[in-house]
Protein backbone atom coordinates (compact mmCIF):
# COMPACT_ATOMS: atom_id res chain seq x y z
CA UNK A 1 0.00 0.00 0.00
CA UNK A 2 2.76 2.29 0.98
CA UNK A 3 4.80 1.78 -2.29
CA UNK A 4 1.42 2.92 -4.31
CA UNK A 5 1.13 5.73 -2.71
CA UNK A 6 4.92 6.75 -3.14
CA UNK A 7 4.47 5.57 -6.92
CA UNK A 8 1.09 7.84 -6.94
CA UNK A 9 2.61 10.58 -5.11
CA UNK A 10 5.72 10.54 -7.53
CA UNK A 11 3.18 10.83 -10.76
CA UNK A 12 1.81 13.59 -9.75
CA UNK A 13 4.68 15.14 -8.84
CA UNK A 14 5.76 14.87 -12.08
CA UNK A 15 2.72 15.62 -13.73
CA UNK A 16 2.93 18.92 -11.77
CA UNK A 17 6.75 19.81 -12.74
CA UNK A 18 5.78 19.00 -16.39
CA UNK A 19 2.69 21.31 -16.61
CA UNK A 20 5.04 23.92 -14.99
CA UNK A 21 7.96 23.60 -17.87
CA UNK A 22 5.05 23.80 -20.29
CA UNK A 23 3.65 26.96 -19.20
CA UNK A 24 6.94 28.58 -19.27
CA UNK A 25 8.48 26.86 -22.61
CA UNK A 26 5.28 27.19 -24.51
CA UNK A 27 7.65 27.54 -27.61
CA UNK A 28 9.70 24.49 -26.96
CA UNK A 29 6.81 22.48 -26.20
CA UNK A 30 4.62 23.47 -29.48
CA UNK A 31 8.12 22.39 -31.37
CA UNK A 32 8.20 19.36 -29.42
CA UNK A 33 4.45 17.88 -29.98
CA UNK A 34 4.98 19.07 -33.41
CA UNK A 35 7.61 16.72 -33.94
CA UNK A 36 6.55 13.68 -31.86
CA UNK A 37 3.46 14.16 -34.37
CA UNK A 38 5.77 13.84 -37.51
CA UNK A 39 7.54 11.27 -35.97
CA UNK A 40 4.25 9.17 -35.90
CA UNK A 41 3.66 10.12 -39.12
CA UNK A 42 6.77 8.59 -40.61
CA UNK A 43 6.48 5.50 -38.17
CA UNK A 44 3.31 4.87 -39.78
CA UNK A 45 4.20 6.10 -43.63
CA UNK A 46 6.82 3.52 -43.16
CA UNK A 47 4.62 0.48 -41.42
CA UNK A 48 2.24 1.30 -44.64
CA UNK A 49 5.11 1.25 -47.04
CA UNK A 50 6.12 -2.38 -45.92
CA UNK A 51 2.72 -3.38 -45.99
CA UNK A 52 2.61 -2.34 -49.60
CA UNK A 53 5.65 -3.62 -50.61
CA UNK A 54 4.35 -7.25 -49.09
CA UNK A 55 0.79 -6.89 -51.41
CA UNK A 56 2.92 -5.93 -54.46
CA UNK A 57 5.51 -8.91 -53.95
CA UNK A 58 3.28 -11.28 -53.38
CA UNK A 59 -0.04 -10.54 -54.47
CA UNK A 60 -3.23 -12.44 -53.45
CA UNK A 61 -3.72 -13.79 -56.76
CA UNK A 62 -6.53 -14.52 -59.67
CA UNK A 63 -9.65 -15.11 -58.33
CA UNK A 64 -10.68 -18.70 -58.12
CA UNK A 65 -13.82 -18.52 -59.04
CA UNK A 66 -14.31 -16.68 -62.43
CA UNK A 67 -16.11 -13.11 -62.32
CA UNK A 68 -19.77 -13.03 -63.91
CA UNK A 69 -20.02 -11.40 -66.94
CA UNK A 70 -20.45 -7.11 -66.74
CA UNK A 71 -24.07 -5.77 -65.49
CA UNK A 72 -23.81 -1.98 -65.54
CA UNK A 73 -20.28 -1.68 -66.22
CA UNK A 74 -19.71 -3.41 -62.85
CA UNK A 75 -18.80 -6.72 -61.70
CA UNK A 76 -20.65 -8.41 -58.85
CA UNK A 77 -18.58 -9.84 -56.25
CA UNK A 78 -17.41 -13.26 -57.07
CA UNK A 79 -17.57 -15.52 -53.93
CA UNK A 80 -13.85 -16.20 -53.35
CA UNK A 81 -11.62 -18.23 -50.74
CA UNK A 82 -13.16 -17.72 -47.59
CA UNK A 83 -9.89 -17.69 -46.21
CA UNK A 84 -8.06 -15.14 -48.34
CA UNK A 85 -10.62 -13.40 -47.53
CA UNK A 86 -10.04 -13.44 -44.50
CA UNK A 87 -7.43 -13.02 -44.06
CA UNK A 88 -7.28 -9.46 -46.01
CA UNK A 89 -10.16 -8.47 -43.54
CA UNK A 90 -7.89 -9.16 -40.42
CA UNK A 91 -4.89 -7.72 -41.98
CA UNK A 92 -7.36 -4.46 -42.27
CA UNK A 93 -8.60 -4.66 -38.80
CA UNK A 94 -4.54 -4.85 -37.76
CA UNK A 95 -3.30 -2.17 -40.01
CA UNK A 96 -6.55 0.62 -38.87
CA UNK A 97 -5.39 -0.62 -35.52
CA UNK A 98 -1.75 0.08 -35.38
CA UNK A 99 -3.25 3.54 -37.25
CA UNK A 100 -5.23 4.69 -34.22
CA UNK A 101 -2.55 3.43 -31.81
CA UNK A 102 -0.07 5.30 -33.28
CA UNK A 103 -2.15 8.91 -33.71
CA UNK A 104 -3.41 8.37 -30.54
CA UNK A 105 -7.35 7.91 -31.26
CA UNK A 106 -9.40 5.06 -31.84
CA UNK A 107 -12.04 4.86 -34.73
CA UNK A 108 -15.50 3.81 -34.10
Amino acid sequence: MKSLFLTLLFILCVKSVWQKLEEENADFFRAYYIRLKLKKQIILFNHLLEHQYHLMKYPPGPPKVPLAPIQNGMHPMAPGNKSETLYHLKTCILITSKISLILNFTFI
